[in-house]
């Protein structure tokens, strides 16, 4: 089976919302310059990490988990307090954060349309001492 691993570093941004423009009209995702820029260090990272031979009609299965740097607030004098905690459950919203990456997937010809993604498995949590926030993608295709 083919395979398609990535790690790209960075924080990761979530697609946000869409807004509207009473000015202008149209709309626009609410985090849209940091949005821009996210996705377009994942899609270059998918891109360049596409073999020649790889079929953009399969269907995937995916895995992203994504990391994030810990909160000063979480570390003391002797390092990280024991009232830390162990999960990150503070926002972005994991859904968010992931159909950004399946958005991706698909501008960066890995996939026809994200809707050929047949399986998630997807996580968020803070990141070990010294490594930087990111997030890991490993994308196979099926059959």
């Amino acid at each position: 089976m083919s395979m398609i691993i990535v790690d790209v570093v960075g924080v990761p941004i979530s697609q946000g919302s869409l807004v509207g423009n009473p000015r202008y009209g149209g709309l626009r995702y609410s985090n849209d310059a940091l949005l821009k820029e996210w996705r377009g260090r994942v899609i270059n990272e998918l891109a360049e990490a596409t073999p020649e031979d790889w079929d953009a009609d399969k269907p995937l299965n995916v895995v992203a988990e994504f990391r994030f740097v810990r909160p000063k607030g979480h570390y003391g004098k002797k390092g990280l307090k024991d009232s830390a905690p162990k999960d990150k459950t503070t926002k972005p919203d994991l859904d968010k954060i992931t159909r950004g990456i399946g958005d991706c997937i698909e501008q960066s010809g890995v996939a026809r349309n994200d809707s050929q993604i047949v399986y998630w498995i997807v996580s968020k949590k803070y990141t070990k001492e010294n490594q930087p926030p990111g997030v890991k993608i490993t994308i196979q295709a099926t059959r």
